[in-house]
C-alpha cells in the first residue's frame, strides 16, 4: 500500500473488474511469463539468473546504490541493490531482500510524480531497505513483473494470481544472489511488508535457503477473506454489496484467467495460509493494532497456525493504525530485526 487509506485498492479493482467482464482476458498470447504459481509448482522449479549491473545510482556515507537487472520467465526486471560502504565482514555481509507492498498504477513504482524521474523504491519506502543497509546489509529490492520500467504488465493485472508472479521474481532474484562476491551466501534474509508479506511467505514455503524473516503488516488471509474485506469493511459507505453470487463471479473470473482451473484449487494452491508447514525458517511480525489497510487479525490467525504447527516465530504489535511505522515504533521495528537477525549468525 502506498497511501494510508486508499480508495481503490488491488480487490476492489479486481472484484469489479471481474464483473464487468475486464478480467477475462487472454493472457497467451506471449509465453513470456507463464507457468505454474502455486506453492506445489514452484517447489518444482530450478530458477537461474544472472545479475547485470544496468547504472550506478548514487552513494551515501553508508551505502553505494545500484540499478541491476535480471531475468525471471524470460521477463527483463529491474532490482535496486544498496551495498554496504563498512569495512567488509570476513563472511561478507549478510542480504536482505526486500519485498514492497501494493501499489495501484505498478508502471508509476518507484518514479516522482512531481518530476517524473525514476528514484526507487519511492518515498513511501525509501527508508527501510536503506536502514538494512545502514546496517551492514547488502539490500536488494526488486521490482516485479509489470513495475517501473520492469518487463510483464499484464501480470499486474491478473486479479489473485498477480501476486503468486511476483513470487516467481523473487526466486529468480534470490538465484542470483551467488553472483554477489562481497556476500554471505550463507545468511539471506527476508523483509516484506504488506503484500511483500503474501509475495515473502510464498517464497519460504518454496524454498530452503532463506535464513530468516520479517514481515510488517503482512496481508497473509485467505483470498476470500481479503476479497470481502476490501470490497466491503475497508472503505467506509462502500457501494459494494456482496453476497454468494457476486463472489462466485469473481473467483470464477479468477478461474478463467488461469485456464478454467477451479477457483477453490487456484486459491488453495497458491495462498501460503495453507502451506505452512513447508517453512523452514524463524519468522518475526509487526503489526498495529488498528492498522485498517491490513488487519491484525489476518496476522493473528497466520501466527495461531505457525504455533499449531510449531513454527519458530515472534510477534510484537504496536499501538496505533500506522500501515508503516513512523518514528519511535519505526526505529523499535528495525532494532528488532537486527536482534532477531543476529541471532540466527
Amino acid at each position: 500500500m502506498i497511501a494510508k487509506r486508499p480508495i481503490l485498492i488491488f480487490f476492489s479493482i479486481g472484484l469489479a473488474g471481474v464483473l464487468c467482464g475486464c478480467m477475462t482476458q487472454n493472457t497467451s498470447s506471449s509465453t513470456k511469463g507463464q507457468g505454474g504459481i502455486s506453492i506445489s509448482d514452484i517447489r518444482k522449479r530450478t530458477f537461474a539468473s544472472e545479475l547485470k549491473l544496468e547504472k550506478e545510482l548514487y552513494t551515501t556515507p553508508d551505502f553505494r546504490a545500484q540499478l541491476m537487472s535480471y531475468m525471471s520467465d524470460g521477463l527483463r526486471l529491474y532490482t535496486l541493490v544498496q551495498t554496504p560502504l563498512h569495512s567488509l565482514p570476513e563472511s561478507g555481509f549478510p542480504i536482505v531482500i526486500f519485498g514492497h507492498g501494493y501499489h495501484p498504477t505498478p508502471q508509476e513504482y518507484g518514479i516522482n510524480k512531481k518530476t517524473g524521474a525514476t528514484s526507487r523504491p519511492g518515498d513511501y519506502y525509501r527508508g527501510l531497505p536503506a536502514s538494512y543497509a545502514r546496517e551492514g546489509y547488502i539490500v536488494l529490492t526488486p521490482d516485479y513483473r509489470g513495475h517501473n520500467e520492469s518487463e510483464g504488465y499484464e501480470f499486474t493485472q491478473m486479479s489473485e494470481l498477480s501476486r503468486g508472479y511476483y513470487t516467481i521474481d523473487v526466486l529468480s532474484l534470490l538465484s542470483c544472489v551467488d553472483q554477489l562476491s562481497n556476500a554471505d551466501k550463507d545468511h539471506i534474509y527476508y523483509v516484506g511488508h504488506s503484500m511483500g508479506g503474501y509475495v515473502g511467505m510464498r517464497m519460504l514455503e518454496a524454498t530452503d535457503r532463506i535464513t530468516a524473516a520479517s514481515f510488517w503488516s503482512p496481508s497473509l488471509s485467505n483470498s476470500w477473506s481479503r476479497s470481502i474485506y476490501y470490497n466491503t469493511r475497508y472503505v467506509d459507505d462502500s457501494p459494494h454489496h456482496l453476497n454468494n453470487d457476486t463472489l462466485d463471479l469473481y473467483f470464477e473470473g479468477v478461474a478463467r484467467i488461469a485456464s478454467n482451473t477451479s477457483s477453490s484449487e487456484i486459491i488453495q494452491g497458491i495462498d501460503p495460509i495453507y502451506h505452512i508447514g513447508y517453512i523452514e525458517c524463524p519468522v518475526i511480525f509487526h503489526h498495529a493494532i488498528y492498522d485498517r489497510s491490513v488487519p491484525i487479525a489476518w496476522t493473528e490467525h497466520f501466527v495461531s497456525s505457525m504455533y499449531f504447527h510449531n513454527k519458530p516465530f515472534e510477534f510484537y504489535t504496536y499501538a496505533g493504525e500506522d500501515h508503516l511505522f513512523r518514528g519511535t515504533q519505526y526505529d523499535k521495528a528495525i532494532k528488532r530485526d537486527i536482534e532477531f537477525f543476529n541471532t540466527t549468525r
